[in-house]
């Protein structure tokens, strides 16, 4: 009888074993799909992150410093003033060359970083659609596609015929 209870105990073992084993398989096909997506998200999340990061690139480069309102003066005179000019100068006003050739520079260098930004983003844009497309050319199914041409037609205008 002992040999038949140490038999006993050797077949339970090996079917915790057996039934631990098909339970974990089973959780981790379970989860495979969750962690495909997970990774996917995360994937375009950077994705977003590195065109965001490009755009305020664009937007700094583009923004230009205007006064603030308590730089501004307020006006001293309510209605037409006349005023006689004594010195006989023009009112146009002077400019400075220098000022202007700084200037100038300045826009040019903002123009070749906004240009190399966004040489970035169409490059990585144009990374990111190739990495959508399987190796047999067919979609992932994360976006549609629409392969069909599509024609357009000029607009004709219409005059009144008499």
């Amino acid at each position: 009888m002992g040999y038949l209870a140490e038999s006993t105990d050797v077949r339970a073992s090996r079917v915790e074993v057996a039934v631990s084993g098909m339970i974990e398989r089973a959780i981790v096909a379970a989860l495979d799909p969750i962690r495909d997506k997970l990774r996917e998200h995360r994937e375009r999340i950077t994705a977003h992150g590195l065109v965001l990061d490009a755009l305020i690139v664009r937007v700094e480069a583009c923004e230009i410093e205007f006064p603030a309102l308590s730089e501004i003066p307020l006006a001293t005179t309510t209605g037409d003033a006349a005023m006689a000019d004594d010195n006989a100068k023009s009112d146009a006003p002077e400019t400075d060359e220098e000022e202007l050739g700084t200037r100038d520079a300045s826009v040019y260098n903002n123009l070749e970083d906004l240009e190399g930004a966004m040489v970035q983003i169409a490059r990585e844009d144009s990374i990111r659609d190739i990495s959508m497309v399987g190796s047999s050319g067919a979609n992932d199914g994360a976006e549609p596609v629409n392969d069909s041409k599509i024609e357009r037609v000029p607009q004709m205008q219409s005059s009144p015929q008499a």
